[in-house]
């Protein structure tokens, strides 16, 4: 049916609106619906994380703090 399955995880509980808006950006940035599914994952730090098959976007403190000692490392 074209629709995406999305995960999307975050150190906090997100409310429907904040879910609302991230599932229309993604349908904007895709051209296709999207189905999202909020999971809270507490050693994200803080933003989030989401998943949609093979693709992931990491935009968690987490993520950003591990980008950056890599970038230290070289």
């Amino acid at each position: 049916d074209g629709t995406l399955d999305a995960v999307i995880e975050s150190a906090y509980p997100l409310t429907d609106d904040q879910i609302d808006g991230i599932r229309a950006t993604l349908e904007e940035k895709y051209g296709r619906k999207v189905q999202a599914r909020a999971e809270v994952e507490s050693d994200l730090i803080g933003g989030v994380c989401i998943r949609m098959g093979d693709e992931v976007i990491d935009a968690s403190v987490r993520g950003k703090l591990a980008r950056l000692a890599a970038s230290l490392k070289n």
